[in-house]
């Protein structure tokens, strides 16, 4: 199966999940009386899936337009080295959360997917700290200070 039905398939079986997960994160009782509910966050992941489920299902229609020749095994063979990489490093993330804090376990687990994720000849590591350091104290923050919900302090506590 060519690599653009593939791109095609998985972004619409996305697409749908994600607009299930949309319609049941209502369901979603709110524990704690607070300004933002319970099923806030479900809402914003599902909607950030089902866009970047459709931009995969647009990506794979304009492959398929100018297909090439058909992925090579060395490809492949990369291909399942980053998805071993990236379970890897979601399991040290889960692993670790609570130990180390959100802003160190996330700070660590960006700039190690940057580094899987990009080729070799194209890895900018002051970029891929200072992004990290950005989204990890970003998100530390929004969720303390805006949604006023409280994440793992770890090390830091």
């Amino acid at each position: 199966m060519p690599g653009s039905t593939k791109d095609i398939i998985s972004g619409a079986v996305l697409f749908i999940l994600s607009l299930i997960m949309f319609v049941y994160s209502f369901s979603i009782r709110q524990v704690f009386p607070m300004g933002v509910s319970s099923g806030f966050f479900p809402k914003i992941v599902a909607v950030f899936l089902a866009v970047v489920s459709a931009f995969i299902v647009i990506q794979g229609l304009r492959n398929r337009v100018r297909e090439k020749e058909p992925e090579t095994k060395t490809g492949e063979k990369k291909a399942a080295h980053v998805v071993f990489m990236t379970l890897c490093l979601l399991a040290f993330y889960v692993s670790f959360l609570q130990a180390l804090g959100f802003i160190l376990t996330t700070f660590t687990f960006l700039v190690c997917q940057f580094a899987v994720l990009a080729a070799k000849e194209q890895r900018n590591w002051f970029a891929f700290v200072v992004l990290a350091a950005v989204v990890s104290f970003g998100t530390y923050y929004a969720f303390y200070n805006l949604f006023h919900l409280i994440l793992p302090i770890g090390i830091f506590g």
